[in-house]
């Protein structure tokens, strides 16, 4: 996803003016230009969404008035395979240290 704010020009500015008119009944126009109105219309979605009003069009602002959830962050799962390997590691470190109990 692209970060639009201020200055954007093109297709992903226009969508996101359209997402504002349809959505939010957003008094502007859909021209591909992200100008001061554009900025003005999504401060005021945003607040209304309780997110920071910055005009800035990211991640939370996007997941938000799309209404969808963001994607779960991934957790690694180590395997018995791998805690094995980490035991056998530390033993080998504790034994450089510490010599043979």
């Amino acid at each position: 996803m692209k970060i639009l704010r201020y200055g954007a020009k093109g297709k992903e500015v226009k969508a996101l003016q359209n997402l504002l008119i349809k959505e939010f009944d957003a008094d502007i126009e859909a021209d591909g230009e992200f100008g001061s109105i554009t900025k003005w219309a999504l401060i005021q979605v945003q607040k209304s969404k309780k997110i920071p009003g910055d005009g800035i069009y990211g991640p939370q602002s996007y997941y938000k008035l799309n209404n969808k959830q963001p994607p779960k962050s991934k957790t690694y799962k180590a395997d018995t395979g791998d805690k094995k390997a980490v035991r056998r590691l530390l033993h080998l470190e504790i034994k450089k240290r510490y010599g043979n109990p």
